[in-house]
């Protein structure tokens, strides 16, 4: 089997919610071709969905390495980092997910909904400290 294969059962696995069985042929995939970001993004999606967040850090990490012009790896990775509390390193995935793709509107809003977010938390501590 080639590693197109195994990447089309990956994602027919995670549409059927199977996420570590995704990530298995996932694996496959990047075994037979470590050079296929595809590969890396649609198992970094993968590990997102169990927890694994470091995991698909890393997985946009390579991606971004393989394709340093793919938006969507860095837009995807953002969210990742703000979700663990990574405000600065979530901020400038945004901006460079937003420099790569100027036509995505989700990255343009993603970007303005975190700057509101974090302007509300900063108003709160400030609050609190009154």
């Amino acid at each position: 089997m080639d590693g197109d294969a195994y990447i089309n059962q990956g994602i027919e696995k995670a549409i059927l919610g199977d996420f570590k069985g995704a990530i298995e042929e996932f694996n496959n995939a990047i075994e037979l071709n470590p050079m296929d970001g595809n590969a890396y993004f649609n198992r970094s999606i993968a590990k997102s969905e169990i927890g694994d967040y470091m995991g698909a850090i890393l997985d946009y990490n390579k991606v971004i390495e393989l394709y340093p012009e793919d938006g969507n790896a860095y837009y995807n990775r953002g969210f990742i980092k703000y979700s663990l509390g990574d405000n600065k390193g979530a901020l400038l995935d945004f901006n460079k997910a937003i420099k790569l793709n100027t036509k995505s509107s989700f990255a343009t809003y993603s970007k303005q909904l975190f700057k509101s977010v974090l302007n509300q938390n900063k108003s709160v501590i400030s609050d609190s400290k009154k």
